[in-house]
Order: C-alpha cells, then structure tokens, then sequence
C-alpha cells in the first residue's frame, strides 16, 4: 500500500508539477518549518527585542502561521497588546543559529534566513 502511495506521488510530481507543488510540497514545507520557528520561538523573539517585559515576565508574541515557499518564509505574528507595528518596522533576519543579521531594507514582517 506504501510502495502504490508512493508510487502516485511520484507521478504526479513530474506530470503535473504545479498541482503537486500546490497541495503536497508547499504544505509540507511550510508544516516543517513552523516546527523549526516555533521551537525557538522564545528565543529569536527574546534576542530580536519583540518580547516585551511585563510585571517582571516576558510576554512573546504569538506566532499564528508560517507559510513557506522554495526561497521565502513569511511569519504572522499577533502582536502583544500594547505593541504597535512600527516595533516590528525595523525586521530582523535572524539564521538558524540564533545569530542576528542586520536588515537596512526593513518591512512591516519578520524574516528568518534559512539555513
């Protein structure tokens, strides 16, 4: 059964390449790499200056989807209250590593390199 899933994911990759990358590819791109922002999400937000402190916690803002293409990822974030989008002006590109890269052609979203 496996082998015949397979199978038809591979025929239909290379006869109808759009379609595939439509519903199988970018979906699943996208899954895995939201796996691979929201497990350092605490820290990239933390190091980046997007968490603000409150009564002596950090508040992170909350990350709602990542939707990924082959070279572009694209992170909504619901902003914390009190925050206002000119916080998030000044984007951060920051690699896998956690190392922040400076962005002097700053947009109103956050983007994170790939590796």
């Amino acid at each position: 059964m496996a082998a015949w899933a397979a199978l038809v994911l591979v025929i239909w990759r290379h006869y109808w390449p759009m379609g595939f990358a439509r519903r199988v590819s970018t979906p699943a791109r996208s899954k895995w790499r939201a796996w691979g922002y929201r497990r350092k999400w605490a820290a990239v937000t933390t190091i980046a200056d997007l968490a603000p402190w409150y009564r002596g916690r950090i508040i992170l803002p909350v990350l709602v989807k990542v939707t990924s293409t082959r070279y572009v990822d694209r992170v909504h974030v619901r902003l914390v209250s009190g925050q206002c989008a000119s916080d998030f002006i000044h984007s951060v590109t920051v690699d896998v590593s956690g190392k922040l890269i400076d962005d002097p052609e700053a947009e109103l979203r956050v983007h994170m390199a790939r590796q």
